[in-house]
């Protein structure tokens, strides 16, 4: 059942009692927020519940209910990649690219990879492409920075190419 409330602090109030009550007849309950507000919504649900309660009440942003319904009940066409996959397509780009890469080789640990695969996730996150790193690395005068600059740029590019 969808109950919408809305409000200024009493209607908190109200909202947290609800969804105490639905803990409490262990039913699985959601509060939408607006995707910025997540986090602090989930902090605000946990100072307020029981411990037990993050069992049975998310609270989701838009984007992700809209993920939830689609997995739930079909629509959602995607594929994700797991962290793993991730770590090891770098890697395979890293002995792919070996020849032309100045900085990185296939002797990275698993540390170093993970790093970077959450370094590329933070490009895609501020909009940085590949095209731009590789005319930054250009513009700089020879030297480890440019190197890696450049290393970045193809593997970025070629990570952007994955599954992921």
């Amino acid at each position: 059942m969808l109950t919408i409330l809305y409000g200024t602090q009493s209607a908190r109030r109200e909202i947290y009692s609800r969804i105490r009550g639905d803990v409490n007849a262990a039913r699985r309950a959601f509060l939408i927020v607006p995707d910025q507000k997540a986090l602090l919504a989930e902090s605000a649900l946990m100072e307020n519940l029981p411990p037990s309660a993050a069992l049975l009440v998310d609270a989701v942003g838009f984007s992700r209910l809209s993920n939830l319904v689609c997995r739930k009940y079909g629509g959602l066409c995607g594929d994700y990649a797991d962290e793993g996959a991730k770590i090891l397509f770098l890697y395979r780009a890293v002995k792919k690219l070996s020849p032309w890469l100045r900085v990185y080789d296939t002797r990275l640990g698993c540390g170093a990879l993970t790093a970077l695969v959450s370094l590329f996730t933070e490009f895609r996150a501020y909009a940085v492409t590949p095209e731009a790193m590789d005319e930054a690395a250009k513009r700089l005068p020879p030297s480890p920075l440019s190197d890696k600059l450049s290393d970045l740029a193809l593997l970025f590019c070629r990570m952007r190419r994955s599954p992921a």
